[in-house]
């Protein structure tokens, strides 16, 4: 799919319902000026009510106009299946993500957010920070990429800058931001991650600048245990999104969703 091709999909939902229907008038017979009156009176308070009950609500509400996709609940990152292949996570500094509602006002993404740092059953936190990893500090930020529309690569991207949340004054490495795995055993995968902590954030306006993109939701600090002789070590984990911006609406999308509706 080209870059034309895309921008043509996100053009439907503004062209699909953009038209004008203008009845064709009939020649009507020769009327008595009394009832010329009636009629012309009748046209006016049908036009009125028409004007009150039927064009100011479809003002007012603005989603059939805007072609949006169904609204659902959109969770990522918190549990799997058998088919996702998820046996172990290579970095334990992990993300998600959940919302009850996947379709927002621009200036008002928010979802629930959970991260924090995997512990596993064999291992308890004060051996961690004394062999392996000690993160005394960490920042929470989001990144945005959108495509600019130019050049024909469909992977035309721009990257925003970092916009700070805060900075975690709490080592990543602590009950507060525990993650534990939950396995099932036959076949054996991880099922579910429950995280001791979760924030409820409102994305930066910002970050929606193209038409559409991918939102990264990061956290990251330096770990002492492999910051040495001027080496910085940093760990963090990360989780991203896709949006489509169609009109003043926000539609946000797991990342294999927006794939696919991409490759439409």
């Amino acid at each position: 799919m080209t870059d034309n091709n895309i921008l043509d999909l996100l053009s439907l939902a503004d062209d699909k319902y953009i038209s004008e229907s203008f009845p064709q008038a009939k020649r009507a017979p020769v009327f008595t000026l009394r009832r010329v009156y009636a009629l012309a009176a009748s046209v006016c308070v049908i036009a009125t009510a028409a004007m009150a009950g039927i064009l100011i609500p479809s003002l007012s509400n603005d989603l059939p106009s805007l072609n949006l996709p169904e609204d659902k609940p959109l969770e990522y990152g918190l549990k799997f299946g058998p088919g996702d292949g998820v046996n172990d996570f290579f970095n334990p500094a992990v993300c998600a993500y959940k919302s009850d509602t996947n379709i927002f006002e621009m200036d008002n993404v928010t979802l629930r957010f959970y991260f924090g740092y995997i512990i596993p059953d064999y291992a308890t936190i004060e051996y961690l920070l004394e062999t392996t990893v000690n993160v005394p500090t960490f920042d929470i930020y989001f990144e945005g990429a959108y495509y600019t529309g130019s050049g024909e690569n469909l992977y035309d991207y721009e990257y925003s800058e970092k916009f700070l949340v805060r900075t975690s004054d709490m080592n990543l490495i602590s009950e507060e931001y525990r993650v534990t795995e939950v396995y099932n055993e036959e076949p054996r995968y991880i099922q579910e991650l429950v995280f001791n902590h979760s924030e409820i954030l409102s994305i930066p306006q910002e970050l929606f600048k193209g038409e559409y993109g991918m939102i990264y939701f990061r956290i990251s600090g330096v770990d002492l245990h492999g910051s040495v002789a001027g080496f910085i070590k940093k760990t963090g984990g990360s989780v991203h999104f896709g949006y489509d911006k169609i009109g003043s609406k926000i539609v946000i999308y797991k990342p294999s969703d927006w794939v696919k509706q991409h490759s439409k």
